[in-house]
């Protein structure tokens, strides 16, 4: 999949190294000027990076855009010589009279009507030279929605869409969610391959800003919402959030947690309306299928959730994340046999990428490649001269909760350390009795990881004894160690897993029963 980069510092690494070619995304957010600056900044990537690309602006004045591009470092001139921008006026009609279309330079101005107006976009597709990167920004939903009705915008917006798709732009499309009601926002997002959410969050006495994705096309973005700093050098995203003062912490926590737990739910309610909307336009809409799957799942329905990845199944059964959702899902419900199956078919779904030089024979407990000399399955960690227990065969069932690394840890933690050779097993040792289990410790399980590399570090224990698994003892959750797999789910709020709504839950299941359920 290619990708083009947006140029905000931090925010290609959210969406798995940019936003897709081809793509037309809706940012939304308040009234201000970060979803422009965020949208312009993207505009100039590729401006400078010697791309073409188009603006339709209300909101400023196209004087005021160049200047802006012009302050994100694009050569104007230069840019303007080869023909390689158009500005879309809807802003002038408001101040002065204009009938129809005019053009002046990289300027088309409109009139107010929608008809000129998409008259007026086409020609600026056509201006422009052929590139297969080019890239579009569209400010003017929400100001349409003041004089036309939403059925009117939508149409526009549909087309538009189209237009972009025919053409190979990618676009960024702009929409003040304060400003609309539930259903007319449903409505206006259903074309588009994405949400990104740009929010301002007060603590105290301080203003945050935050970015997340809620969902985006062939894409399993980053979970969580993230900081968004606003500079004179430019606009980035901060991996690490700060740590709040005592005195700042003081008060009101308890405030942000119900906040948090609001919001969390008016974006799965959102969630769901978006993907059964684009199922009832598409009832073969991969992405939608997924989406709904991993609503229900955080719903507490994952019954409802396999039926829909087994329609998914049937129309993709490559699809990034599929087989590790239904693993989990299997697991969650107590169905060890059919776990396993799954999770041998997300391994068989990953085995091309994977899949090395070396010399390899297939595992005979997971089918994953070893090498031939190999005394262990780095995958399953099965040691293929040891006598095999009852706690041995629990071990490799509660495998079937496969669980990626967090890609935060990857970046946040720097090298891990490399993890330690196992140990030798005598290869004609007697079986050892297995040792009385413990009692788990409630609240602190946390599910199985499974380490892919010696890159990454597997958690500390396996669950099986009631001990914390996850990295550094964080938790993972159903839908924040999928990688490539989070889907529509990982905006729903700043939190890592399906159903941990306030920040404290440990993961939907173990894979053994053993999980502190969904309340934890």
């Amino acid at each position: 999949m290619t990708r083009l980069a947006t140029g905000i510092e931090g925010f290609d690494a959210m969406v798995q190294g940019g936003l897709p070619v081809g793509s037309s995304v809706i940012l939304q957010g308040p009234p201000g000027q970060e979803k422009l600056r965020f949208a312009l900044t993207f505009l100039a990537e590729g401006l400078k990076s010697g791309g073409s690309g188009l603006v339709v602006v209300s909101s400023q004045s196209p004087d005021a855009v160049v200047a802006d591009l012009r302050g994100l470092g694009v050569n104007l001139d230069a840019v303007t010589a080869e023909n390689r921008l158009r500005i879309v006026d809807w802003y002038s009609w408001s101040e002065e009279t204009i009938l129809d279309i005019e053009e002046e330079g990289i300027m088309i101005r409109s009139s107010i009507d929608l008809t000129n107006l998409g008259v007026a976009l086409s020609r600026a597709i056509a201006a422009l030279p052929p590139d297969p990167a080019r890239r579009a920004v569209i400010e003017m939903l929400s100001p349409a929605m003041n004089a036309y009705e939403v059925t009117q915008v939508y149409s526009f917006a549909q087309s538009a869409k189209k237009k972009f798709d025919r053409n190979g732009f990618t676009s960024l499309v702009l929409l003040e969610k304060d400003m609309h009601s539930g259903p007319e926002i449903t409505t206006l997002l259903q074309p588009f391959d994405g949400v990104i959410e740009v929010e301002r969050i007060r603590t105290g006495d301080r203003i945050f800003r935050k970015v997340g994705v809620l969902h985006l096309k062939d894409t399993a973005p980053d979970p969580t919402f993230r900081i968004l700093e606003m500079t004179e050098s430019g606009m980035r995203v901060v991996r690490e959030t700060t740590k709040p003062s005592p005195a700042s912490s003081v008060g009101p926590a308890e405030g942000a947690v119900l906040e948090s737990q609001e919001e969390r739910a008016r974006r799965l309610s959102l969630i769901m309306q978006i993907a059964s909307e684009r199922l009832k336009m598409n009832p073969k809409d991969s992405d939608a299928l997924f989406a709904m799957a991993a609503a229900q799942a955080t719903l507490d329905d994952p019954r409802a959730a396999l039926q829909s990845l087994d329609r998914l199944a049937e129309l993709d059964p490559a699809y990034p994340g599929l087989w590790v959702l239904k693993t989990k899902l299997h697991a969650r419900l107590g169905e060890a046999d059919r776990a396993r199956q799954s999770r041998l078919r997300a391994d068989q779904v990953e085995l091309p990428e994977t899949k090395g030089a070396v010399s390899t024979v297939p595992c005979p407990m997971c089918d994953a490649p070893v090498a031939d000399d190999a005394t262990a399955c780095g995958n399953c960690g099965v040691k293929f001269a040891a006598v095999r227990n009852l706690e041995d065969e629990l071990e490799d069932l509660g495998h079937a909760a496969i669980q990626d690394m967090v890609q935060e840890e990857l970046t946040e933690g720097g090298s891990p350390p490399v993890p330690e050779a196992p140990k030798p097993k005598p290869e004609l040792a007697p079986p050892s009795k297995p040792s009385p289990k413990p009692i788990p410790k409630k609240g602190l399980t946390n599910g199985l990881v499974l380490s892919r590399s010696a890159r990454r570090q597997a958690g500390k224990t396996n669950g099986l004894k009631g001990r914390t698994n996850g990295l550094r003892g964080r938790t993972n959750g159903l839908t924040n160690g999928l990688g490539r797999t989070n889907g529509l789910t990982n905006g729903v709020g700043r939190t890592n897993g399906l159903t941990n709504g306030l920040g404290h839950t440990n993961g939907l299941t173990n894979g053994l029963g053993r999980t502190n359920g969904l309340t934890n």
